[in-house]
């Protein structure tokens, strides 16, 4: 589904980026995938750092089922969390394979 995504809009595809490195007390968080907008349409290894800070971005978070309350948590905190680290714009983006009547 991500890369279904990144398909429709181009850019750099940096799946599994890290948002949050794991420290003492905190756990790493990982987005599904990070679309640096402007960026030549190529998907980069997994684990590529990319300084984001000043780009237009697309954070995406999947699920492979219905739309819940757990996927959209995450779409909106990784917005957050996006945001902190010095981006232009962010869009946030929850993807899922079905939904349902709400």
């Amino acid at each position: 589904m991500i890369r279904w995504y990144w398909t429709q809009c181009g850019g750099l595809l940096l799946e599994e980026f890290l948002v949050v490195p794991r420290a003492p007390g905190q756990g790493r968080r990982l987005l599904d995938g990070l679309i640096v907008l402007g960026e030549p349409t190529c998907i980069a290894p997994v684990g590529t750092h990319f300084d984001i800070a000043g780009r237009e971005v697309i954070s995406i978070q999947a699920k492979n089922r219905l739309l819940g309350m757990y996927l959209m948590g995450q779409a909106l905190f990784s917005r957050a969390l996006v945001r902190s680290l010095g981006v232009k714009s962010v869009v946030s983006v929850a993807l899922c394979a079905a939904t349902d009547k709400v």
